[in-house]
């Protein structure tokens, strides 16, 4: 969604990218929500 700073500030993203690993990204921050047979065969 964004970044919150030290201070409180919040700074909403249009895009976010994941700087984890696939598997990571996939199914734990997004709760699998994405899956299909092809990532799951991968």
């Amino acid at each position: 969604m964004g970044v919150r700073l030290y201070n409180d500030d919040e700074h909403y993203a249009d895009t976010v990218i994941s700087a984890a690993d696939g598997r990571s990204t996939i199914y734990d921050l997004l709760d699998g929500q994405y899956v299909n047979r092809f990532i799951n065969r991968m």
